[in-house]
């Protein structure tokens, strides 16, 4: 095993709040990314809807629509959203008439009425843009997706990160096994952090620190003063790892 002098004139501490097992942190950026694709998907929905509604409140035109077809539909919860399904008839520069259809969700009270034509307003510069005038709310059609695509835009960045960590753990764990040289390391401390989490701290060189949560078992098993062996990057001293053979024994 090398033993190399690993000196730097400040001490260096690292956390590692992920496992461990390369295999596990590969599995758990898989999901954390399945779930910022999901994220980033519905942050698009919810800001093209938001910029739709921003082009009918700026500039907008009103015209008649035939109501071919109305429906109902019930959520997960059992609440009823009544929509109308319309054709309308917009006027092209070169003096003809293009017919466009859409759907609109309205009030119960229009829905009973079941009329066969309804007043719609269509975006100047987007006519497939459109909102039943009786329908339409600024605060629905504007600002409530604006703010559920600005939050889910927020969630997509924290997820983001949450990817990036184990992707970062499964990278390290690829240059240790490629080129990581051994060292003997030594338990400095121990601690429980909220909610079970138990934390030991490992030193080796002069001046590095690591901690690495770790499982209860494991935590009972390890005192302050064992020795550990610990695999390292010999061009980035302070990336370091116990040795994968603590790993694959159920250690962590």
């Amino acid at each position: 095993m090398d033993n190399p002098q690993l000196k730097h004139s400040k001490q260096q501490t690292k956390v590692i709040r992920t496992s461990l097992n390369p295999v596990k942190n590969l599995l758990t950026a898989s999901v954390w990314a399945i779930a910022m694709i999901i994220s980033i998907y519905m942050a698009q929905g919810a800001i093209s809807l938001s910029y739709e509604g921003v082009q009918l409140l700026i500039d907008h035109q009103v015209t008649t629509a035939t109501v071919y077809d109305r429906r109902i539909s019930t959520g997960s919860k059992g609440a009823k959203s009544f929509r109308f399904y319309y054709r309308y008839q917009i006027p092209q520069t070169n003096g003809t008439m293009k017919t466009y259809r859409d759907r609109d969700v309205v009030p119960p009270s229009d829905y009973e009425k079941n009329p066969k034509t309804v007043e719609i307003m269509y975006a100047t510069q987007d006519p497939t843009v459109t909102a039943v005038v009786s329908s339409y709310r600024p605060f629905f059609r504007v600002i409530a997706p604006g703010l559920f695509g600005l939050g889910f835009v927020g969630a997509s960045l924290y997820l983001l990160y949450k990817a990036r960590l184990y992707l970062i753990e499964v990278w390290y764990a690829f240059g240790l096994w490629r080129s990581g040289k051994c060292i003997l390391g030594e338990i400095s401390r121990k601690s429980i952090r909220k909610h079970n989490k138990y934390d030991i701290w490992y030193q080796y060189g002069d001046s590095f620190e690591v901690a690495c949560e770790v499982s209860k078992k494991v935590y009972n098993h390890l005192n302050q003063g064992d020795s550990i062996e610990v695999r390292y990057l010999p061009t980035k001293p302070h990336i370091s790892r116990p040795h994968p053979r603590h790993v694959y024994l159920g250690w962590w």
